[in-house]
C-alpha cells in the first residue's frame, strides 16, 4: 500500500503583508565582502547595499525603525553528516545606515534608472506589476558587518578557505506570530583576492517535480519486473490489464512501434532525471569548492522546465505552488513535497549548495505548464520510449498549445526569493560579468517556429544602455575586457542550413540528404581543401537566437572584445566573428545591410576543445553556447550533465572547456 504524501512546513516565509523584507542581497545575487567593500581606515568592517520592499503606507523612518536589530548575519560552514547541509553558526548583528525610499532597485551604490537612463522617478518594473503585492515601496539602506566580534570558529574558517558565506536571516512580529525570512547564501565574505578565480557555468537544468516521480508511476504500470521485461511479456501483461478491445489494440499497436526497447538498457538506468543532474553538480561542486578549485557558480537560465505544479489546477504563483520551490530545495537540501501515492526512487544523495551562485532566468523559466512527455518526441529528453511516455499522465492534461503559454508572473517566486534583478553585473577585482535577461519565448520568428527551434524575445535599448554604462564605470579596472564575460541564455548567433525549411521537405518526399550544419566548423572545411571558413553566407545565423537588437549585441561584444556565454540550445557550438567595416560606418547599419555589404565574418569550430585559452583569449569576441546540464536526447553521442568551467590567472584566461558529469570518475 502506498504511503501518503508527506507534508512538509515551508522554510520560506512569504514576503509579509505589513512588515518591510529584504530582497537582495540573495541566493541568486549575493553581496561579496572583499577589499572594495571593506570600510576605509577599518580591518574589519564591511558595508554592503540592502533592498527592501515594504508596504507603501510606511514611511522610511518606519522601515528602519522596524528593521533595525533584527537582521542578522549567519555564518555558514562545513556539511554535516547527518543532514548533509551547512553548519549554521553563530548570528552576528548587521549594523543599518537610514533608510531611503527609492522608485528603483540599487546595484551597488547605483540606481538601476540610472544605468538603465530611465526617469528617476519612474517605478520600477516589480512596482508597476505588483510582484511583491499591492500597494508596495521599494527601500534601500546601508549594511555594515562588523567582524571584530565575530566568533572565534569564523576567524578559523576564513584561515583554510577563501571566502566564508552567510544566510541573512530577518525576523519581525513578537509572541506567538514571531517568524523569520531567510535570504539564504546572501552574503560571501572574502578573504583571498581574485588573482586565481574558478567559475562554473550551468544552464538549461530543465527542473520539474514530475522528474521525480516518473519511476514510480511508471512501475505501477509496468509490474514490479517491468525494467527487465522483453518484447513479448510487456505484450502480455498489457493484453491481461486492459479488457476493452480498443484500448487494447491502441497499445498492442504502441509496443510493436516501439523499437527503441531493442536497443536501450533497462528504464531505471536510462532514465535521465535532470533533477538528479543538479543534485551531482552540487556534489561536485562542493568537492571542488574543498579543494579551492571553484569560487562561483553562474546559472544561466531554463533553471525550470516549466513553473506550476502538476497537480495545481489555479494558483497565484505562490512558492509551494510552482517548481521554483523544488529549485530552492535541491539547492538546499531541504525535504521535497511530492505527490499523494509516489514514493521517488531514484534520488540522488547530495548535499547543500556550499558556492555561492549568480542566477539568471531563461524561456522555459516563464512558462506556465509542462509539454506532454509524448508531444514532439520530448520523452527522448529523458531516455523514454515513446510507450512509457504515453503511460505517464500529469494529473492535470496538458497539451502542446498549453505548453507554450507564457506569463510574467512566473518569475514572482523568482524575485522573492531568489534575485529580484532581471539584469545587474558583478564586478570582482578586475573580473567583470555582465548578465542580462534575455526574455521569454519570442514569436516573431516564425522560421524558428516551424523548426522547433524558437528563439527568445532579446535585448531591449536600454539593456544595451546598461551594458555601455557598465563598462563606462568599470572600464578602468578591468582593462581590455580579456576578463569580461557578457552572460545571457539565448544565444546571440546559432546555425542553421540556409533554406532548411524546403530542404527537410525535400528530404522527406524525396530521400534527399543534405550535410548538417556542423560540417561547416572549420576543421571540416579545411580538411576538404577550402582556404575560406567564413560561413556567414553558408549558414543561417538567426534561427533559435534573439529576435531583438541582435545586430547592436554583435556590434558591442566586437567593439569590446568580450567573450558571451550563454545556453539555450543544449548544444556546444562555438562562434568567433568580426566585423571588416570601419565603426562608425556600421554603427547605424542593421543587419542585413551588412550582409549585403559583406562586412561581417564568422567561423565555428570546437574551439575550447581544440585550441589553447590563449588562442581564444586573443582571438575576442566569441560567442560559446554551453551544452544543457538537465537534458538531452537519447541518441546524442555524448555523455550527461554538461557545464563550462572558466578559469582566470591573473589577466589571463587559463581555461574555459566543456565537461560532463559523466566523465569526471574519480572526481566524485
Amino acid at each position: 500500500m502506498r504511503a501518503r504524501a508527506r507534508v512538509i512546513e515551508s522554510m520560506f516565509a512569504d514576503i509579509p503583508d505589513a512588515e518591510p523584507a529584504v530582497i537582495s542581497p540573495n541566493l541568486g545575487i549575493p553581496a561579496f565582502l572583499d577589499q572594495e567593500a571593506r570600510v576605509a581606515d577599518s580591518k574589519d568592517v564591511y558595508r554592503f547595499t540592502v533592498n527592501i520592499i515594504g508596504p507603501r503606507q510606511l514611511g522610511a523612518a518606519q522601515v528602519h525603525e522596524r528593521l533595525a536589530g533584527s537582521i542578522v548575519a549567519v555564518p555558514l560552514f562545513e556539511v554535516v553528516p547527518g543532514t548533509r547541509r551547512l553548519r549554521r553558526g553563530t548570528p552576528l548583528p548587521l549594523r543599518l545606515a537610514p533608510v531611503q525610499e527609492t522608485p528603483c532597485l540599487l546595484l551597488g551604490t547605483s540606481p538601476l534608472a540610472s544605468l538603465y537612463q530611465n526617469r528617476q522617478d519612474r517605478p520600477s518594473y516589480l512596482l508597476r506589476h505588483d510582484f511583491f503585492g499591492k500597494n508596495r515601496a521599494l527601500f534601500h539602506t546601508t549594511a555594515s558587518l562588523d567582524f571584530a566580534g565575530a566568533p572565534a570558529e569564523c576567524r578559523d574558517w576564513l584561515r583554510g578557505h577563501p571566502f566564508l558565506m552567510f544566510d541573512l536571516v530577518q525576523s519581525y512580529g513578537a509572541g506567538t506570530t514571531a517568524k523569520e525570512r531567510t535570504c539564504y547564501h546572501a552574503i560571501v565574505l572574502r578573504n583571498k583576492d581574485y588573482t586565481s578565480f574558478h567559475v562554473a557555468q550551468i544552464t538549461d537544468i530543465h527542473l520539474a517535480r514530475r522528474y521525480d516521480e516518473v519511476l514510480d508511476c511508471l512501475s505501477g504500470f509496468l509490474g514490479p519486473f517491468g525494467d527487465i521485461l522483453d518484447m513479448k511479456r510487456v505484450v502480455d501483461f498489457f493484453k491481461g490489464r486492459f479488457r476493452r478491445a480498443s484500448r487494447e489494440k491502441r497499445v498492442q499497436d504502441e509496443i510493436f512501434r516501439e523499437t527503441e526497447y531493442r536497443r536501450f538498457n533497462p528504464l531505471n538506468r536510462r532514465f535521465q532525471n535532470p533533477n538528479n543532474k543538479l543534485r551531482q553538480f552540487i556534489i561536485w561542486a562542493n568537492q571542488a569548492a574543498a579543494r579551492e578549485h571553484l569560487d562561483l557558480v553562474l546559472i544561466t537560465g531554463d533553471i525550470l522546465d516549466y513553473c506550476q505544479k502538476e497537480d495545481v489546477q489555479k494558483t497565484d504563483y505562490s512558492l509551494g505552488d510552482t517548481n521554483w520551490d523544488l529549485f530552492l530545495r535541491i539547492m538546499l537540501n531541504l525535504p521535497v513535497e511530492y505527490r499523494a501515492g509516489c514514493e521517488p526512487t531514484k534520488i540522488v544523495r547530495h548535499e547543500e549548495l556550499a558556492v555561492p551562485v549568480f542566477t539568471l532566468p531563461g524561456n522555459h523559466d516563464l512558462r506556465v505548464h509542462g509539454y506532454p512527455l509524448p508531444a514532439m518526441n520530448y520523452y527522448k529528453y529523458f531516455g523514454l520510449t515513446r510507450f512509457e511516455a504515453m503511460l505517464y499522465k500529469d494529473p492535470v492534461k496538458l497539451s502542446v498549445e498549453k505548453s507554450l503559454a507564457i506569463d510574467k508572473y512566473c518569475l514572482k517566486p523568482y524575485y522573492q526569493h531568489i534575485n529580484p534583478f532581471d539584469d545587474y553585473y558583478v564586478k570582482l577585482g578586475d573580473r567583470l560579468f555582465i548578465m542580462l535577461n534575455s526574455g521569454a519565448d519570442s514569436f516573431l520568428n516564425i522560421k524558428s517556429l516551424l523548426m522547433a527551434n524558437p528563439g527568445c524575445v532579446g535585448f531591449k535599448d536600454t539593456q544595451l544602455t546598461f551594458c555601455r554604462r557598465v563598462l563606462e564605470a568599470c572600464a578602468p579596472a578591468c582593462g581590455d575586457g580579456s576578463t569580461s564575460l557578457f552572460v545571457s541564455h539565448s544565444p546571440i548567433l546559432n546555425p542553421a542550413l540556409r533554406g532548411a525549411i524546403w530542404k527537410s521537405i525535400q528530404s522527406a518526399l524525396r530521400g534527399k540528404k543534405y550535410a548538417p550544419p556542423e560540417s561547416y566548423k572549420e576543421a571540416n572545411l579545411r580538411a576538404h581543401g577550402r582556404a575560406d571558413t567564413n560561413v556567414v553566407y553558408d549558414l543561417d545565423f538567426g534561427i533559435g537566437t534573439i529576435s531583438r537588437n541582435r545586430d547592436q549585441v554583435l556590434k558591442f561584444l566586437f567593439k569590446h572584445r568580450m567573450t558571451a556565454l550563454c545556453g539555450h540550445t543544449h548544444l556546444q557550438r562555438e562562434f568567433r566573428f568580426r566585423f571588416t567595416g570601419k565603426p562608425e560606418e556600421m554603427e547605424p547599419m542593421g543587419m542585413d545591410d551588412i550582409l549585403k555589404k559583406k562586412l561581417l565574418e564568422i567561423r565555428w569550430d570546437d574551439y575550447t576543445d581544440n585550441e589553447s585559452p590563449a588562442f581564444v583569449q586573443e582571438n575576442r569576441p566569441f560567442v560559446l553556447q554551453t551544452p544543457s546540464l538537465g537534458i538531452r536526447r537519447q541518441e546524442e553521442k555524448r555523455d550527461f550533465g554538461a557545464f563550462r568551467e572558466v578559469t582566470f590567472l591573473g589577466d589571463r584566461l587559463e581555461g574555459i572547456q566543456v565537461r560532463y558529469l559523466s566523465r569526471l570518475g574519480n572526481e566524485f
